[in-house]
C-alpha cells in the first residue's frame, strides 16, 4: 500500500509538472503567435509603402520622361529660330549691301544728271533716260529699306522667342532637379523606415 501511495504522489508530482510544462509551452505558442501576427502586419505595411513607392517612382519616371521630351522639343525649336535669325541676317546684310549699290547709283547718275542739264547740248532722251533710271533705283532703295525694316522686325521676334524658350527650359530644368532631390529624400526616408522595422 505504501508502494502504490507512494507511486501515486510520484505519478502526481509529474502530472503536474506536465500541465506546468503544457500551461508553459500554451503560453509560448500564444506569444509566438501574437509576434507572428505582429511581424504579418509590419509585412504587410512594408509592402503597401513598397507599391506605393513603386508607383511613385514610375510616375517620377514617366515625369522625368516627359519633360526630357519637352527640353528636347524646345532645343530644337531654338535651333530652328537660331538658323532662321542667321538666314535673316544674312539677306539683311544682302540687302545692306544692295541698298549701298543703289545710293552708289543714284549718286553716280545724279552727278551724271547735273554734267548734261549744265550742257549746252543736251540730249532729251539720255536726260529722260537717267532720270527714269534714277527713279527706279529710288523706288528701289525704297522697297528694300521697307523689306528691311520689316526683316529687322521679324529678327526682333525671333530673339524674344529664343529667350522665351531658353526661360522655359532653364525652369523646366529646375523643377526636374527640384523633384529629384524630392523624390531621393522620399526613398531615403523609406529606406530608413525600412531598415529600423
Amino acid at each position: 500500500l505504501a508502494d502504490l501511495q507512494a507511486d501515486s504522489e510520484e505519478s502526481q508530482r509529474a502530472l503536474q509538472t506536465l500541465k506546468k510544462k503544457c500551461q508553459r509551452l500554451t503560453a509560448e505558442l500564444q506569444d509566438t503567435k501574437l509576434h507572428l501576427e505582429g511581424q504579418q502586419g509590419r509585412n504587410h505595411e512594408l509592402e503597401k509603402k513598397q507599391r506605393r513607392f513603386d508607383s511613385e517612382l514610375s510616375q517620377a519616371h514617366e515625369e522625368a520622361q516627359r519633360e526630357k521630351l519637352q527640353r528636347e522639343k524646345l532645343a530644337r525649336e531654338k535651333d530652328m529660330l537660331i538658323a532662321e535669325v542667321f538666314s535673316l541676317k544674312q539677306q539683311v546684310e544682302e540687302r545692306d549691301s544692295n541698298i549701298a549699290l543703289c545710293t552708289q547709283k543714284v549718286e553716280s547718275l545724279e552727278a551724271e544728271l547735273q554734267d548734261l542739264s549744265s550742257q549746252e547740248s543736251k540730249d532729251e532722251a539720255s536726260l529722260a533716260k537717267v532720270r527714269k533710271q534714277l527713279r527706279d533705283l529710288e523706288a528701289k532703295a525704297k522697297d528694300q529699306e521697307e523689306e528691311l525694316d520689316e526683316q529687322a522686325g521679324t529678327i526682333q521676334m525671333l530673339e524674344q522667342a529664343k529667350l522665351r524658350l531658353e526661360m522655359e527650359m532653364e525652369r523646366l530644368r529646375q523643377t526636374h532637379a527640384k523633384e529629384v532631390e524630392s523624390r531621393d529624400e522620399e526613398v531615403e526616408e523609406i529606406r530608413q523606415s525600412c531598415q529600423k522595422k
